[in-house]
């Protein structure tokens, strides 16, 4: 959406680019008291400060598309924000859960099976039910934002009170 009246907003990215978003205005906090440092690293030098989200401006419209500290970089210097990856391995039938991790530099995951739906389409081995489906899934994905090994679990992955994953 639109800026809050009298805030001004910024991207810390070249132009049309998705960056770090930046803030000033009247009611953006002056800093952390008694904390000088850690009021440092939230600002730039020019007294923006620094969201920790990443977004582009749209014609003056604010576009949030994740957060910096959940940004992976991968060794070939490709961003990838987990939820992304997240909601295209989770969509498919035979994965209930689905979290991307960023593991020795490489792309893992964390599975919670669907066992209902994987014993439906016939499967004795839920294992190779996974398989295919990191395979599938993996086909809609670029080949930068493939996983290369995963982990299974059988208890629901921990989220947050808003149901974000932790």
């Amino acid at each position: 959406g639109r800026p809050v009246p009298g805030v001004e907003l910024k991207i810390d990215a070249a132009a049309g680019q998705a960056g770090e978003i930046l803030a000033r205005g009247p009611n953006v906090f002056a800093g952390y008291l008694k904390l000088p440092g850690k009021t440092r690293e939230a600002f730039t030098p020019d007294g923006w400060f620094r969201t920790g989200d990443l977004g582009r401006l749209d014609d003056g419209w604010l576009v949030i598309t994740g957060r910096q500290k959940e940004l992976i970089v991968t060794s070939g210097g490709e961003n990838i924000q987990p939820e992304e990856v997240e909601q295209v391995y989770a969509a498919h039938p035979y994965i209930q859960e689905f979290a991307l991790l960023e593991q020795a530099g490489r792309l893992v995951g964390l599975i919670l099976p669907e066992p209902g739906a994987i014993q439906r389409a016939g499967f004795g081995d839920i294992g190779a039910a996974l398989r295919q489906a990191v395979v599938e899934a993996g086909q809609r994905l670029p080949s930068y934002q493939r996983i290369a090994d995963y982990a299974v679990t059988r208890d629901p992955l921990p989220r947050t009170r808003l149901g974000k994953l932790r």
